[in-house]
């Protein structure tokens, strides 16, 4: 982490790239969740789909 806290400082300088500081404070922290509650999205378990099955349907 620490090279990329190096790698992200100088990056945030450069007009072309756009991610800095904020995505380096980002993935300092942990994104997932030992439940998955879909249903509070109104969705049920059996309804989602992997990324490559959806591809599939919208490139037919």
């Amino acid at each position: 982490m620490s090279v990329s806290s190096v790698a992200f400082s100088v990056a945030s300088r450069l007009p072309a790239v756009p991610f800095g500081r904020d995505q380096y404070r980002v993935l300092q922290h942990d994104n997932t969740t030992e439940t998955n509650d879909v249903t509070a999205f109104g969705v049920k378990e059996s309804e989602l789909r992997t990324l490559e099955a959806y591809m599939e349907g919208v490139n037919r």
